[in-house]
């Protein structure tokens, strides 16, 4: 799945440069204004082996103060990615171009089937690029998620918001193309993030829900609430996780979670894996509650750390026991146990079972008594 042949493509741009001709594996240059600028690609199963491809352009700027056009939406079947996307430039009255592509989303019956196919192609693709953000749809099909989100603007929009805000980040965060192939290089397994429409057909909104955990190149299974939390714990994506405790004498506190710092280091009887140690040390704000904790003593402000780390801590095995089920590393333990210890590398790949390994978790919990305005 890796591309190849770096130094034909040099030897090709010099002779380009040296003004001897063209590339003959580059597209024909056109111009901009002459093309319909695809935002976001949907794949979708269609059926005894096919694929039904859903391209949306998003809302985009006419000039000249004429303001924005609004999305073109456009779906094709075929037997390939490739062969949808060819057949569909005759559906615009302009070229479809793929290099701003930003994100590809799966339908749920197409990730199930196989994710490796849409991945493949996006590496192969000479317009299309790694780094576009990989979603997974939840319970539809990515053609009823691009068209319905049409309706009320463009799924593009929207997504592009979740994408910038860092409110997204307290159920899912980004993943892109490139990543989660490395992930399924290294050790089969890797997750994305998972969006779905919710709401009524008439006002039907577009959010975040969690991550889809990948298996053997296909979509296993789900992951909402606690665990959703604690893959963002394990993956250091913390910048809105809302966390509410009840503390003995002093009553129930809202704590924002702003960071957090996970370290995987295996522990060795002789030569023999004894367990993995896994600590998660978070930076925590108070949101609501405790009017005066800034005016307790450490007694009282240790006493809502530990409050808190006992939820985190839940969080975080939430998310290490679908590893458990699975019997997959999803979250790539091994490879940072071995980034830990370098030198028991060896030893790991050899010993490493994600399913019978011990997992010590430990959460350390920093909230600051007051806030210094200065």
């Amino acid at each position: 799945m890796r591309k190849t042949g770096v130094a034909a493509l040099m030897a090709g741009i010099m002779v380009f440069l040296s003004g001897c001709g063209k590339l003959p594996f580059l597209p024909d240059a056109r111009e901009i204004e002459g093309m319909d600028l695809v935002r976001t690609v949907g794949v979708d199963a269609d059926g005894e082996g096919r694929v039904l491809v859903t391209v949306s352009t998003g809302e985009q700027s006419q000039g000249g103060g004429q303001g924005d056009s609004p999305a073109l939406v456009l779906s094709q079947s075929a037997p390939s990615i490739s062969g949808a996307c060819l057949a569909m430039q005759g559906k615009s009255t302009a070229n479809l171009f793929y290099g701003h592509v930003a994100r590809l989303l799966l339908g749920e019956e197409m990730a199930r089937a196989d994710v490796e196919q849409p991945l493949e192609y996006v590496l192969d693709d000479i317009e299309m690029r790694l780094d576009i953000d990989l979603y997974l749809v939840w319970g539809d099909t990515a053609q009823t998620l691009l068209t319905a989100s049409a309706k009320e603007g463009s799924a593009d929009a929207r997504l592009d918001a979740m994408a910038a805000d860092t409110g997204l980040r307290s159920w899912s965060s980004p993943r892109t193309v490139g990543e989660v192939l490395e992930d399924l290089l290294d050790n089969g397994c890797s997750y994305a993030p998972a969006v779905r429409l919710t709401g009524q057909e008439e006002q039907q909104e577009l959010e975040a829900i969690g991550y889809g955990l990948i298996q053997d190149g296909k979509l296993c299974a789900w992951a909402a609430g606690e665990s959703a939390h604690g893959i963002n714990l394990l993956t250091g994506q913390v910048e809105a996780d809302l966390l509410t405790v009840e503390v003995p004498e002093m009553g129930p506190f809202s704590v924002r979670l702003v960071g957090a710092e996970t370290s995987v280091k295996p522990d060795f009887t002789g030569d023999r894996l004894s367990s993995v140690d896994i600590v998660c040390k978070v930076d925590a704000n108070l949101a609501e509650g405790g009017a005066h904790l800034d005016q307790e003593g450490p007694e009282e402000v240790r006493k809502l750390e530990t409050a808190v780390e006992e939820q985190v801590e839940g969080r975080l095995e939430s998310a290490l026991s679908l590893c458990r089920t699975y019997g997959a590393d999803f979250f790539q333990l091994e490879r940072k146990a071995g980034v830990a210890a370098p030198w028991h590398q060896g030893k790991l790949e050899t010993q490493w079972d994600i399913k019978t390994v011990p997992l010590n978790v430990t959460a350390e919990v920093t909230i600051p008594r007051g806030y210094d305005a200065s």
